[in-house]
């Protein structure tokens, strides 16, 4: 099984692929809402849906990579609120998908819109392909946070240690000095 900080890492580079597909998304949406691209202006719930859907992931990004690797939002991060929104995202970018092609076979389009719908079907595709990986990673980091892995030779900010001095772990075996873990040797126990 992979440690915890390469998942970490592969949920950063996911995440990293994410954001440019959902801004081209949000984009394509509001191009399609306001009637840029040709046709009539279309206000229906499929260019809104695909554009809620972006949005919410942009939301949902922003504060995964804000929490993860930004100190001062460090304390708003959660292994078990990545987890749930991760596994919403799934849900919704499928959601996404559907709707768009049903919304394409149930209404005649015109002009660009004709050739946008299947570009928001392909982008929402990539977009769930992504996020299932992501939710799958995010679900074995948060069983090694209960097993009490993920934190070895992780930096935690002094805010999070109960006691200003040092941290002890219920094993004893690692305790926080300075803002790290550190590793202690494993004292037998003295028999009474």
């Amino acid at each position: 099984m992979p440690s915890p900080q390469m998942n970490k890492k592969i949920v950063f580079i996911l995440h990293l692929l994410q954001i440019p597909l959902v801004i081209a998304l949000l984009a394509i949406g509001a191009l399609r809402m306001f009637g840029v691209v040709g046709g009539p202006k279309t206000r229906n719930t499929t260019a809104r849906w695909s554009m809620s859907v972006a949005a919410k992931s942009l939301i949902i990004l922003q504060y995964e990579i804000l929490t993860e690797h930004f100190k001062w939002f460090r304390r708003w991060y959660s292994i078990k609120a990545f987890l749930i929104l991760n596994i919403i995202e799934v849900v919704f970018w499928i959601a996404a998908i559907v709707l768009t092609a049903k919304g394409m076979i149930d209404t005649a389009c015109s002009g660009l819109n004709c050739t946008l719908n299947p570009v928001v079907i392909a982008i929402c595709s990539v977009c769930a392909v992504l996020a299932v990986p992501v939710a799958v990673l995010t679900f074995i980091l948060f069983r090694q946070s209960k097993a009490g892995s993920l934190i070895d030779n992780e930096e935690v900010p002094m805010s999070t240690v109960t006691s200003e001095e040092s941290y002890a772990r219920k094993d004893g075996l690692q305790v926080i000095e300075n803002g790290h873990w550190v590793q202690k040797q494993h004292e037998p126990r003295q028999m009474a």
